[in-house]
């Protein structure tokens, strides 16, 4: 997954002002805040540094380590940062799926010491149950006692409606992305993104099911996951998307919000 994303680097900054991703940051900040105290957050795959910055800048956190597995997202992330804020941020170019991270500068001694993990599309990257709980086993342990974690990821509860190569771009270009199935696998779908906006932007993940999600939270240490769907207040609706009467078609396309506590 990294090779996609070296390829894109910066331009999946053109992402953010989809209509689809300003509802996504709703959800995220609907889930997540209020941050407590003296927040230490752990940022799994970090991107560009949207949720970085906001976490630092706009939501009060003391400080986020945020990793990323390509380097030119965390080149981009790193120069779009407020200089001023750079002693409450570290980046750091790492697979968020290898145990072997907890050894690696950055996060060498730090395990059970953040008390939230923030996963926005992290958990999508996972080809199968196996790479899943290895993600899921490094939230567990960075997590102090209690710790919480929040993730964005495809829903689960929609994958049955999907069909191979079936993408609707008609039905879904007022969110400004499509996703489209392209081959089935053993535990779910492989999908690509498509976004209509220039730069144009395509990447792959897979959409796995949720018993698959539910075993490797349990096999991680995790306990049982929570999922939600939160969707914003029909002003925001009207506001992103231009028509509440929609809302039915952003539910479908719409990701589902997973928190899990540290047992």
């Amino acid at each position: 997954m990294s090779t996609q994303y070296d390829t894109i680097g910066q331009k999946f900054n053109s992402i953010i002002s989809f209509p689809i991703s300003r509802l996504q940051q709703v959800a995220v900040r609907s889930a997540l805040l209020p941050l407590p105290p003296s927040s230490n957050i752990l940022e799994l795959a970090c991107g560009t540094g949207l949720y970085t910055q906001k976490l630092v800048v706009s939501w009060g956190a003391d400080h986020v380590t945020a990793i990323d597995i390509s380097p030119a997202m965390v080149s981009t992330a790193q120069d779009s940062f407020p200089p001023d804020m750079n002693d409450r941020v570290s980046f750091h170019v790492m697979d968020c799926a290898s145990p072997g991270m907890w050894n690696l500068p950055g996060l060498e001694g730090k395990e059970g010491s953040f008390d939230i993990v923030l996963a926005v599309w992290l958990l999508n990257y996972a080809a199968n149950g196996e790479e899943l709980q290895r993600m899921l086993k490094n939230v567990q342990r960075a997590l102090k006692p209690g710790g919480k974690f929040v993730g964005l990821t495809t829903n689960v509860a929609a994958i049955d409606l999907w069909k191979e190569n079936d993408l609707d771009i008609e039905g879904e270009k007022h969110l400004g992305s499509a996703y489209e199935m392209i081959e089935r696998v053993d535990e779910g779908w492989k999908g690509r993104f498509r976004g209509f906006a220039e730069p144009k932007i395509e990447f792959d993940f897979f959409f796995l099911r949720e018993e698959v999600y539910a075993k490797a939270a349990e096999a991680a240490g995790l306990g049982k996951l929570e999922w939600k769907v939160v969707l914003p207040e029909k002003e925001e609706v009207d506001a992103l998307v231009g028509d509440s009467h929609r809302l039915r078609d952003v539910t479908n396309v719409y990701r589902v919000g997973i928190i899990g506590s540290r047992i």
